[in-house]
């Protein structure tokens, strides 16, 4: 678990659940540079435990995690308020890659009040903060939204960008976030990307072949949200693909779409190296 040094007794102090490292990074990155005091936990498990140690302004809560997901970890600090008997509880922010209808009802049964669909821009997540934060928290100049901001929350994804290997776009947005004197941010998060996705391929194609749909499903919806995250929309498009199958049990067609991932991965994993100046 990370926490960051308190800076100002006014800072927002916001707990990430989050287990995906490439994810992690970037929202980690987003919110420090909104001014937040950040603290990482990895699964539902470790939020409890960051709870008991101290308190939080909000709960940015990945609903996808290990060990305890974000649904029941969501479910269970509902029922310990209630227990208690708080006077205002902690807003929890649901993390999805899964914005339809059926999730967001999940969502908001557990207790969550609202959603940031992955991936996110800065200026979402800086209107959740707005929207959700203390007012005396909220009004720092770093959320405050812009007219310029309101413009790129009605824009649209250019549809062209979809059929290239890499959005560029999207990784303009992580060089943004990179601080004075510190680490290659995006130098950091291709290089955990790379690592990664050759593994989560591996295992996709042992559960296919094994016929292990909740595998399939798990894997591909975290190779989904690491490659929209950086822009590799083509490979989030596959993944989206196999989380569908593995969701369905239908897996009849996950070998084709896994040639297709691989072949897709070739040529981003091309393109990221020289993005970070290695090819």
């Amino acid at each position: 678990m990370l926490d960051c040094v308190t800076k100002d007794k006014t800072e927002s102090r916001v707990l990430l659940a989050e287990d995906n490292l490439v994810n992690q990074q970037v929202t980690y990155a987003m919110l420090e540079r909104l001014g937040c005091t950040v603290v990482l936990a990895t699964d539902g498990r470790e939020v409890f435990e960051a709870l008991q140690q101290t308190d939080y302004d909000l709960i940015l809560m990945d609903c996808q995690m290990p060990v305890v997901d974000g649904y029941t970890a969501a479910t269970e600090i509902r029922r310990q308020e209630q227990e208690v008997g708080v006077e205002s509880r902690i807003p929890i922010i649901a993390v999805t890659a899964n914005m339809e209808e059926e999730n967001r009802l999940r969502c908001f049964t557990a207790g969550m009040d609202d959603f940031l669909g992955k991936p996110f821009s800065m200026v979402l997540l800086k209107k959740i903060l707005y929207r959700w934060l203390p007012p005396e928290k909220a009004i720092d100049a770093k959320l405050t939204i812009l007219p310029e901001d309101i413009s790129e929350l009605s824009s649209p994804i250019p549809q062209g960008l979809a059929n290239a290997a890499l959005d560029k776009a999207a990784l303009d947005n992580i060089r943004q976030l990179q601080q004075p004197g510190q680490p290659d941010l995006l130098g950091k998060v291709i290089e955990i990307y790379l690592q990664d996705v050759p593994s989560m391929i591996t295992t996709l194609y042992r559960a296919v072949e094994q016929r292990d749909a909740e595998t399939v499903r798990r894997e591909a919806h975290r190779l989904k949200s690491c490659s929209a995250n950086l822009g590799a929309t083509s490979m989030a498009a596959s993944g989206r693909k196999l989380e569908e199958m593995g969701r369905n049990c239908e897996l009849g067609d996950a070998i084709g779409v896994l040639g297709s991932l691989e072949r897709e991965f070739s040529l981003v994993q091309r393109a990221l190296m020289q993005e970070s100046g290695v090819g």
